[in-house]
């Protein structure tokens, strides 16, 4: 019977491993009959107890659980086998039923049971999340002489508890458990009982309870964890790459370091530099939370920077954390010193530096946040360093795609706030500006931060526009709104700034050349053509104002020029946006904006600066033929040219042409702006500004007709006497109301007699007559005055005596 028994037990043992389940449980079903009743005395209790085992695997199997718990009563009456109680742990674990922890006690304090099983036994739980049950499974072996009295196995009893703990979140006695372990390794004195410890899955476990512990907020029990690991990597008797490999190490001591400072700011209580206290390294740390203080915290973390420094000096994230500490203890020059040391670090961690500057917002360390904002800008393409990725890091807030904008904008602010802590008016509406835009550089707030801050900035706004040309906006700043408020912002900014350091040619001139840049990078709405245009023009004048001066060389003047043909194009741009809905599309030069006046003078004033006869002459005819030029713009013009200056040192033939050519241009601008101020006179709105209506005592029409005379006698005398003869004509009223300066009269007259005595003493007699006649008429004309009466005299005496003369020959 027994024989058979075996055969038949062997078929079913072959289908079971072949998961032939059903067939294998009628081998074994009859193998169990054919030995018969238990009570046999002849039966082979073991060899039964095996086939029930072995019946109530395929049970299982099958999920037919009440049959495998049949079987397994049925194997544990025949014989009480530890291996029988570990399938019984299972079933009650499939079965969900809440027996499993009576059943694991069953399998663990079983006399025969092995060290194997137990394990097997813990990892069955663990599978299950019976964490609590592998914890108190661990306290039950460890009361057992023969478990507890072997080194090995104690070892790993202790092991799996601290999992066990970790998994359950028992985190005190997991933390109080590992502290212990390592004062035990601390007190061996042998090397070779102290690596018997497994320390390498110890710290692995360790390390993975700290940042467990860290995710789920417990932040004080993560340093104390930390410490202790710390503290068995520095064992003399240890090699500590075989504790910790240099990644691990900085990890721990990163971690450590935050948690630290989360500790501390959990506390409201005040920090005074003089309670940080020395703290050392190889301490274990207390874990009684009623010590946990702002200042231990802060001592601690001290500690680990001032030996993380030294130990990793090329670690970014060391560096980074260490800045955090400084900042958190209020060592604001510390901290600065520890982010210019990041230069010489290895690799580049954008969200450990990225803390930094927080807190140094948070505690109102401008310097320090500054210094890192400008490591960020510096280096945008950054990777995350692979000795900082393993830890995730609490107080680290994922990046946004456009964290660089977000940056070069805190920057900008944080600069110009220091600048201007009281700010100054908002001037980005630019269409409000006067024509005249120079004149919009006068009279604004000094700078109230240092010299050292602008430049800084104005270093900010150039890497600004650096990262847009490489990165385009979209990336840098996001949607296509939030392009448009950052790149507007950015303009203002340099706008505002140029206006105020108005007196510094380099620094004005870099700052429009900004605003323009970032006014290109925007949407080609009417308004944004306008900032551009004002950028453009301001740039123009700005060089023009500073032309006197050893900064201004020709490659400027030749910018300058540049810069006045972009602002027609912008104005161009302007007109056909505003008569095509904001759509840039072909048409008709645009010819009414007012800027285009101030162009045409800034214009002029370029060419004479660049001694171009032939440029300055076609800018003056342009001028002149604007539609909406204005005489007083034409005098300007005509002052321009007439007061370009030569070489000081000697006047060459080309520069003696430039002069002549140059009078020839102010001439002809000054004959249209009389021409204009003439017809005026009948058309009190046509062709005059307000400006020149309002400034009756200035007599712009008589000082006009002086400069033109003026100018002409020099010129050629004839062209003179007919400006002469305009001017009886106005006093006459020929072209309508006018009462003629009695100043300007008596110049007039005088200069009219003066250059009739003048001809005649050259023996130009008749042209001299003419000229007389002409101060004749015009005394005639005048008020009663002794001056008037004395040149009328003289002229009637010449007059009549060139007259005798005449019938005499």
């Amino acid at each position: 019977r027994e024989f058979t028994a075996s055969v038949e037990f062997n078929f079913g043992l072959f289908l079971y491993k072949h998961q032939n389940f059903g067939k294998s449980i009628t081998w074994l079903q009859s193998s169990y009959e054919t030995r018969g009743d238990a009570r046999n005395p002849n039966q082979n209790r073991e060899r039964q107890a095996k086939t029930a085992q072995l019946l109530a695997l395929c049970s299982i199997a099958l999920n037919e659980f009440d049959a495998a718990e049949r079987h397994l009563c049925d194997s544990l009456s025949l014989s009480e086998n530890p291996t029988t109680y570990y399938f019984k742990l299972k079933l009650e674990l499939l079965r969900g039923k809440p027996l499993a922890s009576s059943a694991l006690m069953d399998v663990l304090q079983h006399p025969q049971v092995s060290f194997e099983l137990c394990t097997t036994a813990f990892q069955l739980m663990m599978d299950s999340n019976h964490f609590v049950d592998v914890v108190a499974g661990c306290d039950t072996l460890l009361e057992q002489d023969r478990f507890n009295k072997n080194f090995e196995n104690k070892n790993a009893i202790l092991l799996w508890s601290f999992d066990a703990l970790l998994a359950s979140g028992r985190n005190e006695r997991l933390t109080e458990e590992f502290g212990n372990l390592v004062d035990v390794c601390l007190s061996c004195e042998c090397a070779s009982t102290l690596k018997s410890f497994h320390l390498s899955r110890w710290i692995g476990s360790a390390m993975i309870a700290a940042a467990s512990l860290s995710e789920r907020g417990f932040h004080h029990l993560t340093v104390v964890l930390l410490q202790d690991i710390l503290r068995l990597q520095a064992h003399p008797l240890l090699d500590s790459e075989e504790v910790l490999d240099n990644a691990s190490s900085v990890n721990a001591r990163f971690l450590l370091m935050s948690s630290c400072l989360l500790v501390a700011k959990e506390s409201r209580e005040c920090l005074e530099k003089s309670q940080i206290h020395p703290f050392e390294c190889n301490r274990r740390i207390p874990l009684d939370t009623s010590t946990f203080d702002k200042h231990l915290m802060l001592s601690i973390a001290v500690a680990h920077a001032e030996c993380a420094a030294t130990k990793y000096p090329k670690s970014f994230p060391i560096r980074s954390m260490c800045c955090r500490v400084y900042l958190a203890m209020g060592d604001e020059r510390k901290a600065i010193g520890e982010i210019a040391a990041l230069s010489l670090c290895d690799g580049f961690d954008l969200q450990a530096l990225c803390t930094a500057a927080l807190d140094a917002q948070e505690l109102g360390a401008k310097r320090a946040m500054l210094s890192s904002f400008l490591w960020i800008l510096q280096n945008p393409d950054y990777t995350t360093s692979e000795n900082h990725s393993a830890l995730a890091v609490p107080t680290a807030q994922q990046l946004p795609k456009n964290f660089i904008g977000v940056v070069l904008k805190a920057s900008v602010a944080l600069l110009y706030e220091e600048l201007f802590p009281d700010d100054i008016a908002d001037e980005s509406d630019k269409e409000k500006e006067s024509e005249d835009t120079r004149k919009t550089l006068r009279d604004l707030p000094a700078l109230k931060g240092d010299e050292a801050a602008l430049e800084e900035l104005i270093r900010i706004l150039q890497q600004g526009i650096a990262l847009i040309e490489d990165r385009k906006p979209k990336e840098l700043f996001g949607e296509d709104k939030e392009i448009e408020a950052s790149l507007e912002y950015l303009s203002d900014v340099c706008w505002n700034l140029a206006r105020v350091v108005s007196s510094n040619f380099r620094k004005c001139s870099t700052l429009l050349e900004l605003c323009h840049k970032f006014g290109s990078f925007r949407k080609g709405s009417v308004s944004t053509l306008h900032s551009q245009k004002f950028a453009r023009v301001m740039y123009a004048s700005t060089i023009l104002d500073h032309a006197d001066s050893e900064d201004v060389r020709e490659e400027h003047i030749l910018k300058c020029i540049s810069a006045i043909n972009e602002a027609r194009v912008l104005i161009t741009s302007i007109d056909r946006a505003r008569r095509h809905g904001a759509t840039l599309l072909n048409g008709s030069e645009a010819s009414s904006d007012p800027a285009l006046l101030h162009l045409a003078l800034l214009d002029v004033r370029s060419r004479a600066l660049q001694r171009d006869s032939e440029a300055l002459h076609r800018c003056v005819v342009a001028a002149i033929e604007m539609p909406n030029a204005t005489a007083s713009l034409l005098e300007t013009i005509a002052f321009e040219c007439l007061n370009a200056r030569g070489s000081d040192v000697r006047i060459s033939k080309e520069e003696m042409d430039f002069k002549e050519r140059a009078i020839d241009s102010s001439i002809l601008a000054l004959r249209r702006a009389l021409e204009m101020r003439l017809k005026a006179l009948g058309e009190p709105d046509a062709n005059v500004s307000d400006k020149d209506k309002s400034s009756e005592k200035s007599d712009p029409l008589a000082r006009l007709i002086r400069e033109l005379i003026r100018v002409s006698i020099a010129r050629r005398a004839e062209l003179g006497l007919n400006f002469v003869q305009t001017a009886e004509q106005l006093i006459e009223g020929k072209f309508g109301s006018y009462t003629y300066p009695a100043m300007e009269l008596y110049w007039l007259a005088a200069t009219a007699w003066n250059h009739a005595q003048l001809l005649s003493k050259g023996g130009k007699e008749k042209e001299a007559c003419r000229w007389a006649a002409s101060a004749l008429n015009i005394c005639k004309r005048g008020p009663s005055s002794p001056a008037l009466r004395s040149i009328t005299a003289s002229a009637q005496e010449f007059m009549a005596w060139n007259s005798g003369q005449n019938l005499n020959s």
